[in-house]
């Protein structure tokens, strides 16, 4: 399995780059910091997009990691709640969680509205949990209807208003995705890289589970960042743990 972790620092006022490592720790106390941060740091926002599982399996376990995605920012990263946006391929099985379906008119809706809402100081965290295909052009993230193109992502977020910025693709074929979303200033993980890795990976789930378990905290300094969710999801021992 081939995961992928790409940072384009922007420059500082002596045309030096920032360690990608540091930043990282940064951007998470933007995104995950503990409420009583939220003043200084601006709001926090978060874009979870499912696509179509195509199967009973795959659709519990989206809706779970989906749902747990949005309790671990909600619950115990000072997220407030309205600032957690689901977009799922139906209503879901719990009344009032799902913002909308993930169709490509309410994706390009989403990110409208954030457009409107989003200050410098803020943070944005989207998070794609679902399938991928690649047609030797483009990667495809499927959703009804209309595909969500690799190229038609980077659209949409570039988009958007500077802000401290996380992007997390965890499909297969999201190398892909690398070339229209790394810019300066973002942090984008893929689970695959280019050309590797066209099955199903179990990355979503190491990728959730770190916000709930204290081994995710390398360091024990108490603080998740998102260098610790990306090595907590890609190391062997707990991807053999989701897979048994």
């Amino acid at each position: 399995t081939a995961y992928h972790w790409s940072f384009i620092p922007e420059p500082n006022s002596s045309g030096l780059q920032c360690d990608p490592m540091r930043y990282a720790h940064l951007l998470i106390l933007a995104c995950l910091a503990a409420p009583h941060a939220a003043s200084a740091q601006g709001e926090r926002y978060a874009l979870i997009i499912r696509g179509i599982s195509g199967d009973d399996d795959h659709y519990r376990r989206f809706w779970t990691t989906s749902t747990e995605l949005m309790k671990a920012l909600v619950g115990g990263s000072g997220y407030s709640a309205e600032n957690v946006w689901l977009l799922f391929e139906d209503k879901g099985s719990t009344k009032g969680v799902v913002r909308a379906e993930s169709r490509l008119k309410n994706i390009e809706q989403a990110f409208a509205a954030l457009k409107k809402k989003l200050h410098p100081d803020d943070s944005l965290l989207i998070v794609l949990v679902g399938h991928t295909d690649y047609d030797g052009r483009n990667a495809k993230f499927n959703i009804k209807g209309r595909d969500l193109t690799d190229a038609q992502l980077g659209e949409l977020v570039d988009a958007l208003p500077a802000c401290r910025m996380a992007i997390a693709v965890t499909t297969a074929n999201s190398g892909y995705f690398m070339k229209y979303l790394s810019k300066p200033g973002r942090i984008v993980i893929t689970a695959t890289k280019v050309g590797r890795e066209v099955q199903e990976t179990v990355f979503p789930f190491g990728f959730v589970r770190a916000f709930s378990d204290p081994r995710a905290d390398q360091d024990k300094d108490g603080v998740l960042t998102l260098a610790e969710v990306f090595m907590y999801a890609r190391s062997e021992e707990h991807t053999s743990e989701l897979q048994s």
